[in-house]
């Protein structure tokens, strides 16, 4: 096996004559499978793509083109050229980038796995654009969000549907193909699951996992705050992944309930009608701090809200609102909730203590 290194590591150390000309046919389209299958071990380390730069800028940052190519063609022909000397079809969208003029534009990678069946491009400073597949077949994720102060109903393939609350993204295919049902949520959303048990269901929300057949529940995964699941019908399996290592946090049934913030979980009871409540656009706030349904006022209405004069932010209290209300009377209400007096000025609201 190619020894993997540290980044720190990395600095100093260089591909050996071999393994340079090993990534060389990568480039060129002339490595055998064995080859391939080398240049696989040696991409999935730091110095193996270091050195993978260090070739692409000894060739000025191209793949060798045919005699018939134009030697001066796009990048994108330029891959396609390297797709078709290999045999093989993309599971992610080509990077449109410079691969040679300064590290940030030349950065770009390509592994390709013949056993696997892929290969990936793409720009190791935006790790988030990493996909991988077990075969050939590439599935198109749609990115649907929502701006702040709008809501939206999703009715994916299977049947599903799933509320989308504001400044929230939800990805998910076009149809689902295989054994399973992948979908990827940023913000809040209640989803009512197609029951499939061939085919289970899954929620991935930042560093949470959450698994069913058919069932009905509500997550909240705002970043740098609680991500929350609530279980309203069915049975829902929840789990964490973390440094790839995933672990099962919970099995919950109706009105069980998880919060999972800087790596602990914290599991109660939650009224079911309270969660069921804001799928239909009602804001119910149970022992919760004042800075957070602020700051979920803040997307419902697509305002700002200035609280740095309002003392007791991190204090909790209990109220229910509207979504349909408009902003003053949700104001007004909140205010004479909490105790503290308030201003609005256009999309800004100033809140202070009185």
């Amino acid at each position: 096996m190619y020894t993997q290194l540290t980044d720190e590591q990395n600095f100093n150390v260089e591909l050996n004559k071999k393994e340079k000309e090993l990534i060389r046919k990568l480039i060129n389209g002339t490595a055998s499978k064995a080859e391939l299958e080398e240049v696989q071990e040696i991409m999935n380390t730091p110095q193996g793509r270091q050195g993978f730069d260090e070739v692409m800028d000894e060739t000025g940052g191209e793949f060798k083109a045919d005699p018939q190519a134009e030697t001066d063609g796009s990048v994108d022909d330029k891959l396609k050229l390297f797709k078709q000397r290999n045999n093989i079809e993309p599971v992610v969208p080509v990077i449109r980038i410079s691969l040679w003029r300064s590290i940030a534009r030349y950065a770009a990678i390509l592994v390709l796995i013949a056993g696997a069946g892929f290969y990936f491009i793409g720009n190791r400073n935006n790790k988030a654009q990493q996909q991988m597949a077990s075969s050939a077949t590439s599935v198109k994720l749609i990115d649907y969000k929502t701006a702040r102060g709008q809501r939206a109903t999703l009715s994916l393939s299977d049947g599903s549907t799933i509320t989308l609350g504001p400044d929230s993204k939800l990805s998910y295919p076009e149809s689902f193909a295989g054994n399973r049902r992948d979908v990827y949520l940023q913000g809040e959303a209640f989803f009512e699951v197609a029951k499939d048990p061939q085919k289970p269901f899954t929620v991935h929300s930042y560093e949470l996992e959450t698994r069913v057949v058919g069932t009905s529940f509500k997550i909240d995964a705002f970043k740098n705050d609680p991500l929350e699941v609530s279980v309203v019908t069915g049975k829902v399996r929840v789990s964490s992944l973390v440094n790839g290592q995933k672990k099962q946090l919970a099995t919950m049934l109706p009105g069980d309930h998880i919060s999972w913030f800087k790596g602990q979980p914290t599991t109660d009871k939650r009224d079911i009608l309270e969660t069921l409540a804001w799928a239909n656009n009602k804001l119910i706030f149970n022992n919760q701090e004042l800075s957070r349904i602020l700051a979920a006022l803040e997307r419902a209405y697509n305002v700002t809200i200035d609280s740095k004069k309002l003392s007791g932010a991190n204090e909790k209290i209990s109220v229910t609102l509207n979504g349909r209300w408009p902003l003053n009377r949700t104001m007004n209400v909140l205010a004479a909730t909490a105790g503290f007096q308030y201003k609005i000025e256009g999309q800004k609201v100033t809140v202070f203590s009185k």
